[in-house]
């Protein structure tokens, strides 16, 4: 099979599958584990998909959070803990906060685990269980429909657990951002909670790594307006220069 053909099948197997390992496509298409890293590689600088530790996710529509939470905490781990760390500054004693079921809000959460007397609303069951041995980290679950893929709580049951609170500030990431559309999410179910933590927050922390910037997904949820602060791992100057038009803080 010449190069560019396998290419092409591998990027529609990803796109079927959503991810895969190196191993797992060696074996599909006949080839070596060191052939498909190379194409992999190369691959990735299309945007087509996003390497991570053995394997590869797709960066269509139906991705990212459709993907196992274990694949995807590995993509972008060197963003995602400099984020972390940003927003953990930005959090203080007696604080309220809304973290959602992300990868990310999870770096953050483990972050927290020590932290003293802040109060955490959060949909993740990978976040619960990341502040459960903290004596002093008071921690909320919305409780909803399970989506155990996700290690998270959906649906109206969340929605409605988040809505009857007000915090002092929301940490949110999105799946995509652009400045025509603001924020959009791949998942809809995703994206109304991220919503919501938005709309019932004192201050919003936008959490979105530099692979996140200018694209978009299915799933709206909210114009750059609604945005207090920016946190992400590196920013273009001309993305500096919109956030500073419209008053909103640059964390980088």
């Amino acid at each position: 099979m010449k190069t560019a053909e396998r290419r092409n099948k591998i990027l529609n197997y990803l796109r079927i599958h959503d991810s895969a390992t190196v191993a797992e496509l060696g074996n599909f298409f006949n080839a070596s584990e060191e052939t498909i890293r190379r194409d992999l590689s190369a691959m990735e600088g299309s945007a087509a998909l996003t390497r991570i530790h053995g394997g590869a996710i797709y960066n269509g529509y139906r991705t990212v959070s459709s993907t196992s939470f274990s694949l995807r905490k590995e993509a972008c781990r060197d963003a995602k803990t400099k984020i972390a760390m940003l927003c953990k500054a930005e959090i203080k004693e007696k604080d309220s906060i809304f973290l959602d079921a992300s990868t990310t809000a999870l770096f953050l959460a483990e972050e927290l685990a020590g932290f003293p007397e802040i109060t955490v609303i959060t949909n993740g069951l990978c976040n619960v269980y990341a502040l459960s041995g903290s004596k002093k980290v008071h921690v909320i679950s919305t409780g909803g429909e399970l989506n155990g893929q996700q290690m998270a709580y959906f649906g109206s049951c969340a929605e409605r657990a988040l809505d009857v609170f007000h915090v002092d500030k929301a940490f949110v990431p999105c799946s995509a951002l652009s400045k025509e559309t603001g924020s959009t999410d791949g998942e809809i179910n995703e994206g109304r909670l991220r919503a919501l933590m938005m709309k019932n927050a004192g201050f919003v922390y936008l959490m979105a790594d530099s692979t996140k910037l200018n694209k978009n997904r299915l799933s709206r949820i909210a114009d750059l307006d609604s945005v207090d602060a920016i946190v992400c791992d590196s920013i273009s100057s001309d993305w500096t220069d919109e956030f500073e038009r419209r008053n909103i803080r640059v964390i980088s």
